[in-house]
């Protein structure tokens, strides 16, 4: 992991100001990587070495700092709480490992029978809710550390919610305060965004149109809704709310954009993109 990036929240023990994160794998550096223009499901060596062919769409601010993370392997989401403490879905080894701030030594959250974990985030009581996959279903491991279901829901998958209809579930996000008030999947395997909200039974789909393996998602302060189209080498945005015709944004060069950060206050543009192939 390094910190640096703008648009994300603080890990205070960087030197840079101000304080941000993103995933390794937004850099050149000579490090083991992922090729994501093959399938990492086909049995084929689709790991390579060298500089990453990869990039970012923001500058960064300040100089960059790895975080001590340790025996990450192929580490996807990333997402930090409102103390600053940094999550990282740890694809390649099934697990969730938590850094906090200030801190060098990393937890394993209590997920158990992960199948490549993808997306991560946590809400502002430190509620952390992961994508599971291979699985399709969505994980809920409250602020004391106990997997639960939505309230109200039946026991579709015993420590979450499954995804019956979903296909390789990816990114996650949410608005809530507490307690699952608006959720966001990334359905990549059906190229669609589902949403729940309070009181619903079934999600809603949300009008994106055309996409092609989508992957990462974001909200704004807004809750306007940020999508990277990765098959379709760009990044959408829709109101919040709303079935209004989706906006493309004016990247150019973009190469199987993956992940997307938009600052809390940002209406108009995401923070960062992160693409490779």
């Amino acid at each position: 992991m390094l910190v640096g990036w703008p648009g994300l929240a603080p890990w205070s023990r960087s030197p840079c100001s101000p304080r941000r994160c993103l995933p390794a794998a937004g850099h050149r550096r000579h490090h083991r990587w992922h090729d994501r223009g093959d399938d990492y499901r086909d049995g084929e060596n689709d790991w390579r070495t060298g500089p990453e062919r990869s990039s970012t769409s923001a500058a960064p601010v300040g100089p960059m700092t790895v975080l001590p993370f340790t025996g990450l392997a192929r580490p996807t989401g990333v997402a930090v709480d409102p103390s600053g403490a940094v999550y990282v879905t740890d694809s390649g080894n099934n697990r969730v490992v938590k850094l906090r701030a200030n801190s060098d030594n990393q937890t394993v959250l209590s997920f158990t029978g992960l199948d490549d974990p993808a997306g991560v985030a946590v809400d502002n009581v430190g509620n952390v809710y992961v994508t599971d996959a291979h699985s399709n279903r969505v994980l809920w491991r409250t602020r004391p550390g106990r997997l639960r279901l939505h309230p109200g829901k039946p026991p579709l998958a015993p420590n979450g919610w499954a995804l019956r209809r979903t296909a390789d579930t990816r990114g996650v996000a949410m608005n809530a305060g507490q307690d699952f008030q608006d959720f966001y999947v990334v359905d990549s395997g059906n190229n669609r965004v589902l949403h729940w909200k309070t009181g619903m039974t079934a999600p809603e789909v949300l009008a994106f149109t055309g996409l092609s393996q989508p992957d990462g998602i974001a909200l704004d302060g807004n809750s306007n809704v940020w999508v990277t189209d990765t098959g379709n080498n760009r990044v959408l945005q829709l109101p919040s709310h709303s079935n209004t015709t989706q906006t493309a944004l004016s990247f150019t060069g973009l190469n199987h954009p993956h992940g997307v950060a938009v600052g809390p206050t940002a209406s108009t543009s995401p923070t960062a993109v992160t693409t490779g192939y």
